[in-house]
């Protein structure tokens, strides 16, 4: 008989973090000529490293930034023939790297770089042309799950390249460096940090040990401590490991000391120990030590890199960075279940349009974070949006566009283009069945009454559903697997009423009932069998919670009030759970509240967005109309 896996008792060893990724991957430098190449390790084992594959030989072999997710191993590594490119490697699979995309400068050399499992930043390093070369301040980041170009973070407090990066799932930090590419007399002590689901310029963390200007490089991280190895401090090379606790700011402490002085060297860990391999003090050097992250303590030799080289970089798929319960291998249905409850908001207004998709999970109460970017910033309605239980879609924007976006639920990343909608509209209503995906209304710049339809499965343009009884546009929607309903919204004139659609089939509208307040900017959230309606504006804004029950014609019910009258909602929900989120009252909110939708209540405060938008569009993948 053949061998059963025990589910359950592997996913308990994965809750207790006993189940891990265990690469790490040593990249590229110089032998003294450029290398490309790419060695790996298991970072529980003692050994000598072992081809992994070779880096894009368009790029630069020296001093990359490099940092890794759960899956990927992502470096920067630049010069003029490779400009500003990324790229990466897959940690499971040898051979060599592929492209990821573009920095936001070209360029920019000796880079640091790190991340947690949805994003890496990259930061500063030296603009090589025109000569001589300048130290840059720049933060760039990009989303780890996706392919693409990178967006602007912030900046560092200086600019200076060659530091060391290490980060836990919530900050990244930022250690050393220098103003030039010699790295005496202008090397820092600077130790900052930024909040990945945030974006902005570096905040002061603390100094380097006692002050000492030093350029360190090898990183390693638990899920509560940062660590930099070796570095180099005039006069000499030094073995100093220093450490940092996360959740605190202050100066580092001595660690212990690696085995043998050096600078340029590169590092990872799991989330008990500490690697850091190669470098010069000052002729190039082989050697790859270990210590332990748990407990202060000196390194021992672990091995030796395929070839001794200098001013190379780390990355793993194990350090504390990824989170106690996600830094190992895992299938996609262990770390995130579809229909489980994940709800995205996208896009909005701030006031001007973003392209912002942040992400929450609905039956847990907290803050939204960042799942990735839509293809441009659009400002579209706080309905646009249909989804299954594994896939969204977004159609239309500001001004007029007729662009579908769409993302899979289950991998943090940016959107990709789905297709087009009939014809160019903002400000439309979207609802969905498990199938099907159908919006209504709209400005183009003058208002629409057509309603447009999409299987989700399948991208691919809109085909013509049917008809609004009348031009409509900011109206509200909500779903039972079986109807839609679209309720109020401008004609131009306010209107209360509520009208119906077959999702499945097409046509046209058939009357419903009235709202009991004639609204527009209005958001909708329904469980399979009842519709509720909040916020809007009248246009005065208000608070009014309403609902309906699907399978009954009929007129809207006081449901409770929000906990803030504002219009330009979000809406989304699970089947318990209706979700409102953001607004303007009149000044734009970041608020995310929930009702229990079989009761009658006022709303109750869940979490905050990322940021403070109106008319961003809501969903989730198991919402009433699944």
């Amino acid at each position: 008989m053949g061998n059963i896996w025990d589910i359950k008792g592997r996913y308990q060893a994965a809750m207790n973090n006993e189940i891990r990724g265990n690469r790490g991957i040593f990249g590229v430098g110089e032998t003294p000529s450029q290398a490309f190449a790419l060695d790996y390790v298991e970072i529980s084992t003692t050994g000598n490293a072992a081809d992994f594959g070779d880096l894009s030989t368009a790029a630069r072999g020296y001093y990359p930034g490099m940092a890794g997710s759960n899956t990927r191993c992502f470096t920067v590594n630049l010069n003029a023939a490779d400009g500003n490119g990324m790229h990466y490697n897959t940690f499971s699979s040898l051979g060599n790297s592929a492209d990821f995309g573009d920095l936001t400068t070209t360029n920019r050399d000796s880079t640091a770089t790190c991340g947690n499992n949805w994003r890496y930043i990259t930061c500063g390093g030296y603009v090589a042309s025109p000569a001589p070369a300048q130290s840059s301040n720049v933060i760039d980041y990009v989303n780890t799950a996706s392919l693409g170009d990178a967006t602007d973070f912030g900046d560092l407090s200086a600019t200076r390249g060659t530091m060391g990066a290490t980060a836990n799932e919530i900050r990244g930090v930022v250690m050393g460096g220098a103003q030039t590419v010699d790295d005496t007399p202008t090397a820092k002590n600077i130790i900052e940090y930024v909040t990945f689901t945030t974006t902005g310029n570096m905040t002061d963390f603390g100094d380097l040990v006692g002050g000492a200007d030093q350029a360190k490089t090898a990183a390693a991280a638990s899920a509560t401590r940062g660590f930099m190895a070796s570095g180099h401090a005039s006069p000499g090379f030094i073995t100093q490991i220093d450490k940092i606790t996360f959740a605190t700011t202050g100066n580092s402490t001595d660690w212990g000391d690696l085995t043998v002085g050096r600078r340029h060297v590169g590092g990872f860990s799991n989330n008990v120990r500490g690697l850091a391999g190669g470098g010069n003090a000052p002729t190039l050097s082989n050697v790859i030590d270990y210590y332990d992250i748990t407990s202060e303590s000196d390194a021992t030799d672990f091995g030796d890199l395929v070839t001794a080289r200098d001013g190379l970089r780390g990355a793993s798929n194990a350090h504390g960075g990824l989170g106690a319960d996600s830094s190992f291998f895992q299938r996609p249905s262990v770390n995130y279940m579809p229909g489980s409850g994940r709800a995205l908001l996208g896009g909005g207004a701030a006031p001007g349009a973003v392209n912002v998709l942040q992400y929450f999970s609905i039956p847990t109460l907290g803050n939204a974070v960042d799942f990735g970017d839509m293809v441009s910033a659009r400002y579209i309605g706080s309905g646009s949006a249909a989804s299954s239980s594994t896939r969204a879609v977004f159609g239309g924007a500001y001004a007029a566009s007729d662009v579908i976006d769409s993302v899979e639920m289950q991998s943090l990343g940016n959107a990709s283009d789905f297709g087009n909608l009939t014809d160019g509209r903002h400000s439309i209503t979207g609802l969905s069945s498990q199938t099907r995906g159908v919006w209504g209304g709209g400005e183009a710049p003058g208002k629409s009454n057509i309603m447009d339809y999409v299987t989700i499965a399948t991208a691919g343009n809109a085909s013509d559903f049917g008809d609004l009884s009348a031009v409509r546009a900011k109206a509200g929607s909500c779903a039972s697997p079986t109807l839609g309903i679209f309720g109020s919204g401008l004609t131009p004139t306010i209107v209360d009423i509520m009208e119906y659609i077959t999702i499945a089939s097409t046509g046209d509208v058939t009357d419903f009932g009235n709202l009991s307040t004639a609204t527009f900017g209005m958001a909708g959230a329904s469980s399979t069998t009842r519709g509720t309606f909040g916020g809007g504006a009248t246009p005065t804004k208000v608070n009014v919670i309403e609902y309906i029950t699907i399978a009954s014609a009929g007129n809207a019910t006081d449901f409770g009030d929000l906990t803030a009258a504002r219009t330009g909602v979000s809406g989304t929900s699970n089947k318990t759970r209706g979700i409102y989120a953001g607004g303007a009252a009149p000044g734009l909110s970041n608020v995310i509240e929930y009702i229990t939708i079989a009761s009658t209540g006022n709303g109750t405060d869940f979490g905050d967005m990322i940021n403070s938008v109106s008319y961003a569009h809501g969903c989730s993948d198991s919402h009433g109309g699944l």
